[in-house]
């Protein structure tokens, strides 16, 4: 009978023994957990923390911007005057001058669109420079006056300042320009920004608006110009002639 009562109590010490460590075996798991969790509940705050402030350290120092808007990005399918597509634009223009303290200039195309369609032609683009000149003297008023009537809206008045490439290589020409772009920023207007095309022929012609919108960036010595088009971004070839075309990511540098 001692024997066995002897037996007995060390099965029952062996027993609260194992379930002891088999009890702080499970706290220490579950403390591991925890401290696990909380760890990495931690590393994701300050990882968002981190992410938060690389945001509003790289916003900070974007406070002036060119917007280069496209024709086909400004006009439908039928080539009119996307009026909504404007009224957008000036939302989100007024959103960045009041959440980022941004001063902002517009590059537009579409006044030869815009001409052509007031002028009757609709999708039928004559081919004779006359008529083209013609139409962008008509398509400035009206395209501007759609710019202007969709941005008072938002309180936004604009300033219209037509170039040609004669106006950023001539020295002068250049000053006279940087100095009203200056001045409308500092009145709180938007430039807005196009080629004269009435006056331009090949010998002053920017060509298309990205350059003149690079030359207006380098111009008012802009932090950031943003380019709206209908194509993704640059390829390694034209991606509408070229089905072998990459989409180049970012660009490290020119050589």
């Amino acid at each position: 009978m001692t024997e066995a009562n002897q037996t007995a109590k060390a099965s029952q010490a062996t027993g609260e023994n194992q379930a002891a460590k088999a009890s702080q075996t499970a706290g220490a798991s579950e403390a591991d957990q925890v401290a696990k969790a909380n760890q990495a509940a931690g590393e994701s705050q300050t990882t968002k923390a981190n992410q938060t402030a690389e945001t509003d350290q790289a916003t900070e120092h974007y406070r002036r911007i060119v917007i280069k808007i496209g024709s086909s990005t400004l006009t439908d399918s039928q080539g009119r005057v996307d009026r909504a597509f404007i009224h957008s634009l000036a939302k989100q223009v007024q959103t960045i001058r009041a959440e980022l303290g941004a001063q902002v200039i517009i590059v537009t195309s579409g006044a030869i669109a815009s001409g052509l369609e007031a002028l009757g032609f609709g999708k039928n683009r004559p081919d004779d420079l006359p008529t083209l000149q013609a139409a962008a003297a008509v398509g400035q008023l009206k395209l501007g006056q759609d710019y202007v009537e969709e941005f008072a809206v938002y309180g936004i008045w604009l300033g219209q300042v037509l170039l040609t490439r004669y106006d950023t290589e001539n020295r002068g020409s250049y000053l006279h320009a940087r100095d009203t772009l200056e001045r409308l920023m500092e009145l709180g207007a938007v430039p807005l920004i196009n080629e004269n095309d009435t006056v331009a022929v090949d010998e002053i012609r920017f060509g298309d608006n990205d350059t003149l919108a690079a030359q207006v960036a380098i111009l008012v010595k802009a932090d950031l110009m943003i380019m709206l088009s209908d194509i993704a971004g640059l390829y390694t070839a034209d991606p509408r002639r070229d089905e072998d075309a990459t989409l180049l990511q970012s660009i490290g540098a020119f050589t």
